[in-house]
């Protein structure tokens, strides 16, 4: 009786633990919502990624005495988006 009341009683323990880490773990409408958040801030991390390069780019060239560099880049990529 009383090894079956030890057995069921680590049962009961084990189904105690498994239930916990379940309710911790994001639904499915959670991992929706989770894998929308993260493309839209991925997205957008994407739009501006070029502008950063660019602007560190510029900052390098102006610091180590290439801004002539910079100024005809700058002239051909104006040039390049205004065709």
């Amino acid at each position: 009786m009383a090894e079956a009341s030890r057995k069921l009683d680590t049962a009961n323990t084990r189904l105690a633990i498994i239930e916990m880490k379940l309710d911790s773990k994001p639904g499915y409408p959670e991992s929706v919502a989770i894998g929308v958040t993260s493309t839209v801030a991925f997205r957008d991390v994407a739009a501006v990624w070029p502008q950063l390069v660019f602007a560190a780019s510029s900052l390098w060239n102006s610091t180590t005495g290439e801004a002539e560099l910079s100024q005809r880049e700058d002239k051909t990529r104006w040039e390049l988006e205004n065709c």
